[in-house]
């Protein structure tokens, strides 16, 4: 718990400091304007490494006890910090390769942050609880900076925030893996930290075969050469992320191998990687000759029209939700005395801003008590004692099918509804795969489910917040959601 309220911690100082210090950004010179080499065409503030900082910094000097490998961190974090604010050059292995791959909205960002989680889980394995604490609080600062940083960003972290993130992403993973008491193999940062090692190294040595400064800006980056090859920006940031997830689960399937092993996986994905990237520049291949996924779309709109398609998959979406509520509370022995006092609250507010008619409140707090709500509901379901198998094949049947209708509707909604960001790709791989991966630490049996329970209907529910459907019908159901628990509580209270 002391974890969780930690990680919460940096994400909100981190959130909540952005808004604060973009407005100040123009007037202490912090804005990164338009250029030959940028893909914004407006000037956007580079205060993400600030309040990054911030983020970090508060909660880890109260829950972490400042050993001398911490003290060398935080001093290393505030060197870096003031020479990125000073818009340096120097370069520093690991931490340059980061700055380097802050080239597209969301990209240094989120591969951190799947650092982060990697580090946190072999530190975790280790018996490293320092650099575990240190590992998730700033992976919670990293996810408030990324909430204004996915394309298109309002934020940019700078020199500051990708130096900083380098560096200690670089320190941490060392931590997590060195030592002779450390069963891990000492080579895993190498895949961890692979893919900017790869595309540094790589541009590096393609500006030293043309005759120029290793250090001097160009557009042969990984993320320039997926862009040249016709994916858009959110796209090739995506294909980043999945080459960045192999890599991390290669890591973690080999975490006890030799090193050498660990050495030949890296330089065969280095090689690959290369390999096809050369490929597909001298034969001129180019995306916009792959128009699979047209064509497919183009199939099913003849047999069944897209618009009655998306009609019945937002159907069975809002029926299944409806049942799933239904089926929980249904058969729920006991509901907590708390959990009725807070669901009866959030029922009054709702009402008294329905009265008030101050409907730009009630839309936001409507939108929390769906979140709350539906967790409440995985709960509920996941702690039921003594709970039936064919129960809990039913939940998971009526969750399953729930899944697939937000896939259809998804996929065949119209742009500007509800769009999943690459961000929401990350949270959901840290959700759903890195809780259910064989041998990783161990947690309450009914954790792993229950997350990936609460994470498909949660963005179940924000698609449906996104609908342009009549407001009574979210909110009569949420209502009703209310209701039902705040009284399954008292009835439990008087029997």
């Amino acid at each position: 718990m002391q974890l969780f309220l930690a990680f919460v911690v940096a994400l909100s100082i981190t959130a909540a400091l952005i808004p604060l210090l973009a407005r100040w950004a123009p007037t202490i010179g912090l804005t990164d304007r338009p250029g030959p080499r940028k893909v914004h065409a407006t000037p956007v503030p580079r205060v993400g490494g600030l309040a990054m900082t911030a983020g970090l910094l508060a909660p880890l000097l109260l829950t972490v006890p400042l050993t001398a490998p911490v003290r060398g961190l935080l001093l290393g974090l505030a060197v870096l910090l003031l020479f990125g604010l000073w818009d340096d050059r120097f370069t520093l292995g690991i931490t340059n390769a980061v700055n380097l791959a802050d080239g597209l909205d969301g990209l240094a960002g989120g591969l951190v942050l799947l650092c982060l989680c990697a580090i946190a889980l072999f530190a975790t394995m280790a018996g490293r609880t320092t650099v575990t604490t240190i590992a998730l609080i700033e992976a919670g600062a990293v996810l408030g900076f990324l909430r204004f940083n996915t394309h298109p960003a309002r934020i940019f972290m700078g020199d500051s925030g990708s130096q900083m993130l380098g560096f200690s992403v670089g320190a941490l993973a060392l931590l997590a893996t060195q030592g002779d008491n450390s069963p891990l193999s000492a080579a895993l940062p190498l895949l961890l930290l692979g893919l900017p090692i790869v595309d540094t190294l790589t541009v590096m040595l393609t500006r030293l075969r043309a005759g120029r400064s290793p250090f001097a800006a160009d557009n042969n980056h990984l993320h320039h050469r997926l862009l040249a090859l016709g994916f858009a920006h959110r796209e090739a940031v995506l294909l980043i992320y999945v080459l960045q997830v192999a890599l991390v689960l290669c890591a973690y399937f080999m975490r006890f191998e030799s090193d050498l092993e660990v050495i030949l996986a890296f330089a065969t994905f280095a090689a690959l990687l290369l390999g096809l990237l050369h490929l597909a520049t001298v034969s001129r291949w180019h995306l916009g000759q792959v128009n699979a996924a047209r064509g497919i779309r183009s199939y099913i709109n003849a047999v069944l029209p897209g618009a009655r398609l998306s009609a019945l998959a937002l159907g069975i979406m809002t029926s299944c939700l409806a049942l799933y509520a239904t089926v929980v509370l249904a058969t729920s022995r006991h509901i907590g005395k708390d959990l009725g006092i807070l669901c009866f609250a959030m029922l009054v507010v709702l009402l008294l801003l329905a009265s008030w008619r101050a409907q730009a409140s009630l839309r936001a707090f409507e939108r929390a008590a769906a979140y709350v709500s539906v967790v409440l509901l995985v709960y509920l379901d996941q702690t039921m004692p003594a709970k039936p198998l064919l129960l809990t094949e039913l939940s998971w049947t009526i969750i399953g099918i729930t899944g697939v209708a937000a896939v259809v509707r998804f996929w065949l909604s119209q742009r500007g509804r509800f769009e999943l960001t690459t961000l929401d790709l990350i949270v959901i791989f840290v959700a759903l795969v890195v809780p259910n991966l064989p041998g990783s630490v161990a947690l309450p049996p009914d954790l792993p489910g229950g997350i990936a329970k609460a994470v498909i209907l949660l963005y179940v529910v924000e698609m449906l917040l996104n609908i342009d459907l009549k407001r009574l019908m979210p909110r009569v159901f949420l209502a009703l959601t209310l209701i039902a628990i705040a009284a399954r509580a008292l009835i439990g209270l008087t029997a």
